[in-house]
């Protein structure tokens, strides 16, 4: 004989069964209780729908603002230098082109920022100016940036770049 007993009365549990025992004569009852944990199929693919949905919107977002992040290696890079150059100049009466010949250290030396993220480079003028730019590195995550390809510093301390977002 088979009864059912508190059918859909407990959330997340099945119900209850009472088996009568024929191997004794039917002299014994024995009672088996299964419960349902963790989550069923549909549950888990709306919540990897969910998940996905959400990483859709948020990951161009959160590259975004990386790809601004990272643009401060370039802009203390061509400050760091602009300061090099106003020690070289008081010293030496003149601008340099080479970095080398500042006194940095050795990251800037070769040419690139901090992070690696920005190449440097100095333009001399003839009226004894500078424009010192930086560009992303082909080999950095940040040859990616479409917004700003070049930022600029001037000896005077005019900012620039290609972009509006660059400073």
């Amino acid at each position: 004989m088979l009864q059912v007993g508190n059918l859909g009365k407990k959330l997340n549990k099945q119900p209850n069964f009472t088996f009568n025992n024929l191997s004794n004569g039917g002299q014994g009852m024995t009672q088996q209780s299964f419960n349902q944990t963790g989550l069923t199929l549909i549950e888990l693919i709306i919540t990897i729908a969910i998940i996905a949905i959400i990483s859709s919107i948020a990951l161009p977002s959160y590259n975004k603002q990386i790809t601004k992040s990272r643009r401060s290696d370039g802009r203390i890079a061509l400050q760091s230098i602009a300061l090099a150059q106003e020690r070289f100049f008081t010293i030496n009466g003149h601008y340099t082109e080479a970095i080398n010949d500042l006194d940095l250290h050795s990251t800037l030396s070769q040419n690139k920022s901090e992070a690696g993220y920005y190449q440097i480079s100095i333009k001399l003028h003839s009226n004894n100016s500078y424009t010192l730019t930086a560009t992303p590195a082909i080999d950095s995550a940040q040859s990616q940036d479409e917004f700003c390809t070049s930022i600029t510093l001037t000896d005077l301390g005019i900012k620039g770049g290609n972009g509006k977002q660059c400073w």
